[in-house]
């Protein structure tokens, strides 16, 4: 039996058989696996699960294993250690050329295996996490990245962070970021520049004046800040002072098609879906996505048309009432 801090293993491999192997190996000397028989279904569990080691076979049912570990390489550093019978020199050099970390030709033993999953377990993420401070505190909430825990003041209540998890939160938070790093950006990429997290008119100007072509109005979903403006609260201002040079977009608490239809009405060029989706994602895959999808324009037009509406370039402010704060 495994523990909930026993080290994860996300195992990606359409054999069943070997999937069976696997499993009994490295459940039986302390691992916890996850397991993948697509290349989608990994990319999604090493999303939710923050694996320590993955597992990776080259030949997937939907994809190529060099392709999914570029994708994987796009935003994390969990180490990769490569599972084939492809056993050409090329093939090896190909995978880790691509950002996997080790290679293991099939057949192999047990002891191989398990030597390299303890190596790359105990190395950590191939890729540290940026320098900077070791503590962050919001409110009563304490985040440690060494020992990598999240601690909450006053409270025995205590949660231990993967080193995955860990080095995400610090890219997260990077206090070193300053508007000349936007002045850089802009600099260096010539395409559309989108700037998300807009909270005050000053940063819209700001960022707006920095280069940038469009911004999202946006509180990250209310869970940074407690008290933050809601983002319709502050669209309106924002439309005013930079929606005439660049695009304005909303996120944050648009979970129905009506939502959709206030954001525009004051003056956003679009509303960001975040949650609801998710919502579809997980009760039924792709095809409850795209019922959501169904489910907001239904509403936006139902909205539309409660409002005595027929084009939505008719939408005004006052068809919005906020509550007041």
């Amino acid at each position: 039996m495994t523990a909930a801090t026993d080290p994860v293993v996300l195992v990606v491999e359409d054999e069943p058989q070997m999937r069976r192997f696997l499993r009994a190996s490295l459940t039986s000397h302390g691992f916890r696996i996850v397991e993948a028989g697509t290349a989608k279904e990994a990319l999604a569990l090493a999303t939710s699960h923050s694996p320590e080691v993955i597992l990776l076979d080259l030949g997937l049912p939907d994809g190529d294993g060099i392709a999914l570990t570029r994708t994987l390489r796009e935003w994390s550093s969990v180490p990769i250690i490569v599972l084939s019978a492809r056993g050409r020199e090329s093939d090896k050099v190909e995978a880790l050329d691509a950002g996997s970390d080790d290679y293991l030709t099939k057949p192999f033993g047990v002891k191989e295996l398990l030597a390299r999953v303890k190596r790359l377990v105990s190395r950590g993420p191939s890729t540290a996490a940026p320098p900077g401070p070791t503590t962050y505190k919001f409110g009563d909430v304490e985040v440690l990245f060494e020992p990598r825990e999240v601690r909450k003041v006053g409270s025995r209540v205590k949660v231990i962070l993967s080193r995955t998890r860990t080095a995400l939160v610090a890219r997260m938070f990077d206090p070193a970021a300053t508007m000349d790093d936007l002045a850089w950006l802009r600099s260096a990429w010539p395409g559309p520049l989108v700037v998300k997290g807009i909270q005050t008119v000053a940063d819209a100007r700001a960022v707006v004046d920095a280069g940038a072509d469009g911004i999202v109005v946006s509180n990250h979903g209310g869970r940074q800040l407690d008290r933050a403006p809601t983002p319709l609260e502050v669209l309106p201002p924002v439309v005013d002072a930079v929606g005439d040079r660049a695009e304005v977009y909303v996120d944050g608490g648009i979970l129905s098609g009506s939502d959709v239809v206030a954001a525009v009405a004051l003056g956003a060029r679009a509303a960001l879906v975040g949650r609801a989706y998710l919502y579809g994602l997980m009760a039924g895959g792709e095809r409850g996505v795209q019922r959501v999808a169904d489910l907001l324009v239904q509403e936006a037009a139902s909205t539309l048309a409660l409002l005595g509406v027929s084009r939505v370039a008719d939408l005004r402010r006052d068809h919005v009432r906020l509550r007041p704060a």
